[in-house]
């Protein structure tokens, strides 16, 4: 049977009336704001979204007695340079709290890069580009990163969900990163143009990166060992280090910030959180 609802992970008390009527086996939460630049200027949605959701969707699976919880999460989330990858990371680190806490529901997160053709992503967005005759923005040639199918990532997701593990952080096998400049140049070849404008295409312009942007992402952090696991597409990142203490409070803050929009306060708790310094003020294009 197939029950539709519509729903705020954001809202707690909507996810607890629906806990009364739901039993749900798995969660997958795939629910964030993922837009980079856009998430730059308005953190506190980026908090609230990311962070405050996952926080709510992992009481909600308590509540429901869910078997597994998997959270989806991306490459922006090591190392983060920007507020979208800091709430991610943040939120790695609640899933990983609540596996620690234990209550009978295994929780894991899966990470992984760039989905080709998903909404927002970069394929769909050059091919408009091509169609209206508009150059091809690069924020830098020198830029890489990392991409799967929607198939791809769909059946490894799948794949990791199955995986005995009471709780992991899973890294999809990406490949090799991928060019953007030539990936832009092959999109016009096979639109029929000249990828250096020659014939009064559309071309291509380089930008300069955007707040929050780097050069290249990278799939796990310096101080995650990577251990294979039963599929050789999926490994498991293990942390050697521990994350913050008093997770649970400084979350409760963080959000609070968040919602009273001291944007201040927010970055610099996220920072704090992350370990990242340079989070505490506005991003700029970073390599």
């Amino acid at each position: 049977e197939l029950v539709t609802v519509v729903a705020d992970v954001r809202d707690r008390e909507r996810l607890a009336v629906l806990s009364g009527r739901l039993q749900p086996e798995l969660i997958l939460h795939a629910a964030a704001h993922k837009h980079v630049p856009l998430m730059e200027e308005n953190p506190e949605e980026a908090v609230l979204v990311n962070i405050g959701g996952t926080a709510n969707l992992i009481e909600f699976s308590r509540r429901v007695g869910a078997e597994r919880f998997v959270m989806i999460s991306t490459d922006k989330a090591v190392s983060p340079a920007n507020v979208m990858g800091a709430t991610k990371k943040v939120a790695e680190q609640l899933v990983r709290h609540a596996a620690a806490v234990g209550n009978g529901t295994r929780f894991m997160t899966v990470r992984f890069g760039n989905v080709l053709g998903s909404r927002g992503s970069v394929v769909p967005f050059f091919m408009k580009r091509i169609a209206a005759g508009l150059p091809l923005p690069i924020t830098d040639p020198q830029m890489t990163r990392y991409f799967m199918t929607i198939k791809e990532a769909a059946l490894l997701v799948i794949e990791a969900m199955v995986l005995d593990e009471r709780s992991a952080t899973y890294i999809l096998e990406m490949g090799n990163p991928v060019s953007i400049l030539e990936l832009a140049r092959n999109l016009l070849v096979l639109s029929g143009y000249d990828p250096a404008g020659g014939d009064d295409g559309p071309g291509i312009r380089i930008t300069g990166l955007r707040p929050g942007e780097r050069l290249h992402e990278a799939l796990h952090e310096p101080d995650e060992e990577l251990r294979p696991s039963e599929n050789p597409l999926i490994r498991r990142a293990h942390r050697r280090g521990a994350d913050p203490e008093n997770l649970e409070a400084s979350v409760a803050a963080l959000l609070e910030h968040a919602r009273a929009g001291d944007i201040t306060g927010l970055r610099n708790l996220l920072a704090e959180l992350t370990g990242r310094a340079e989070l505490a003020r506005p991003a700029t294009g970073d390599a």
